[in-house]
Parts: C-alpha cells; sequence; structure tokens
C-alpha cells in the first residue's frame, strides 16, 4: 500500500498499482499533480479478506490543509475496499477540531474483524489518541494522561493486549481494556528507573528475536 493523495496497492516488485480511493485532494478521480496538501500521512488495513485475498478493511489519515478539507487532518475508513472508491467514508467526525496531522493508525490484531483500531494526533492542546470498535463510527478518547505534546506513532501488541504510543517526549504504552499510560524505558540500573531519551519518537515496531517479542522505537 502506498499513499499519495491517494491511496493505491501494488504488488511488492512494484507493479499493477491500482488506486483504491478518489483524490483526497478534489475528491474527483484524477491523478495527483504533485502540489496536493491532503496527503495521506498513515495507513493501516487487516481483518477480513475479499476474494481476492486482500486486506478488506482499511484506514487513512490525511495531513488536511487542503480545499477539499480545510479544517485539516482527516481520516477515512472503508470496510469494503473491494467496493470501490466510494466505499471510503471520512470518519474524523469530532476526534480532530484544531485540524492537526493525522500521524498513525494501527489495527488491532486481536480483533479479526478489522473495525478495532486507534489512531494518533499531532499538535498540541488536543486529545492526541483514539479509539474505535466499530470502523470509525464513533470514537473514544483515549488519551487520559498522556503528555500534551505531538503522537506521532501507534503499534498494538494484541498478544499482550497493550498498546505503545511514540510521542514528542518519549514512548508510552497502556492496556488495550482503558487508558492508563506509563512511559516505557529499558530495565532500571542503579536503583533508578530507566527510561528512554526525552526526544522526538517518530516510529514503533514490534518485532520477533529467538522467541522474545522486542520493541523498537526510533
Amino acid at each position: 500500500l502506498v499513499g499519495t493523495c491517494r491511496v493505491w496497492r501494488g504488488a511488492t516488485d512494484g507493479s499493477g498499482f491500482s488506486p483504491l480511493t478518489s483524490n483526497l485532494e478534489t475528491g474527483g478521480s484524477e491523478s495527483c499533480t504533485g502540489s496536493e496538501i491532503n496527503l495521506v500521512r498513515a495507513l493501516a488495513a487487516g481483518g477480513i479478506k475479499d476474494t481476492a485475498g486482500f486486506s478488506n478493511v482499511m484506514y487513512a489519515g490525511t495531513d488536511g490543509l487542503g480545499p477539499l478539507i480545510p479544517t485539516g487532518g482527516h481520516v477515512w475508513v472503508a470496510t469494503n475496499v473491494s467496493a470501490g472508491a466510494d466505499a471510503w467514508i471520512d470518519r474524523t467526525g469530532t476526534t480532530n477540531p484544531s485540524g492537526f496531522p493525522i500521524s498513525a493508525i494501527a489495527i488491532d490484531p486481536s480483533d479479526s474483524t478489522g473495525r478495532t483500531a486507534y489512531m494518533t494526533i499531532m499538535g498540541f492542546h488536543v486529545s492526541h489518541v483514539w479509539k474505535t470498535t466499530d470502523a470509525g463510527a464513533s470514537w473514544i478518547d483515549f488519551s487520559e494522561s498522556l503528555p500534551d505534546a505531538p503522537a506521532n506513532a501507534v503499534l498494538v501488541d494484541g498478544t499482550a493486549s497493550t498498546v505503545y504510543v511514540g510521542t514528542d517526549v518519549g514512548v508510552f504504552a497502556s492496556s488495550t481494556a482503558s487508558p492508563v499510560w506509563t512511559e516505557v524505558g529499558p530495565a532500571p540500573e542503579s536503583g533508578q528507573a530507566g527510561y528512554l531519551p526525552n526526544v522526538t519518537v517518530t516510529a514503533l515496531r514490534m518485532f520477533n528475536s529467538g522467541g522474545t517479542r522486542k520493541l523498537r522505537a526510533s
């Protein structure tokens, strides 16, 4: 999947790309010109697969501030991608009144339908993390005790029922059941609690190292 002013899908060898959405800048079917502002910044796919074996549930978050949607970053969701561009619905609601970029979206892998997902919002003085269990038809403010700093990345560890968020002031973790955030860091040394540096974290990934799940932050 690739995001420009539209969402595209193609083979891993770079062939056969086709658009899955309309032009998010204009709402039309024209190609991107390179001058768009409503560009796709976040993508997530999962849930039930279509007859071709592709994920049929997708989320796309935009930077915003373009002519079609002048109020800023929006979240678009399709629960039936195979139905075409008209299957995508603007599910932003009241989550982003200040119009900041939608920085990241992650589907909870423990929900096989793909309808449970989290999104993060950049900027200050806003709710930075939102959760949906119905593919964006409604959202739950999941920010709670997070610092008031831009949230840049989100990852869901379905095995441990934990959601991680990378912010401008480090990494935080919470149970997926309710938003109780704690700062993430390495094992304590010298009797002091250890934390990651107080720096901007822009990406999170979980990987398996010899049977041990490890979190990587950049």
